[in-house]
């Protein structure tokens, strides 16, 4: 058994961060919301998770109302009003 084995995640994830603040209205209607999300990066193991999560910012130091957000690769960022109810929906 080899206790160092990194283990893989079902599919590749890929973190975005958006660009731009965007008003809620403007976002609820999913004007240039795709547009404005930049990918931080991608990962497929728990350790090239945690590679990335330390590098990022903390919340206390990110602008008011700033949100992470992540996407099996493959799948479109939507806004998060459009998202099926049974959507799950991570905050960090």
């Amino acid at each position: 058994m080899n206790f160092f084995a990194t283990p893989d995640l079902l599919s590749l994830v890929q973190l975005f961060f958006p660009l731009h603040q965007v008003s809620a209205s403007k976002m609820a209607a999913g004007a240039g919301y795709v547009e404005n999300l930049r990918k931080l990066a991608t990962f497929k193991t728990l350790e090239e998770f945690w590679g990335v999560y330390t590098h990022l910012l903390r919340a206390d130091e990110l602008p008011k109302d700033s949100n992470y957000h992540v996407f099996r690769e493959g799948n479109c960022p939507i806004p998060p009003s459009q998202t099926c109810p049974s959507t799950p929906l991570l905050h960090f």
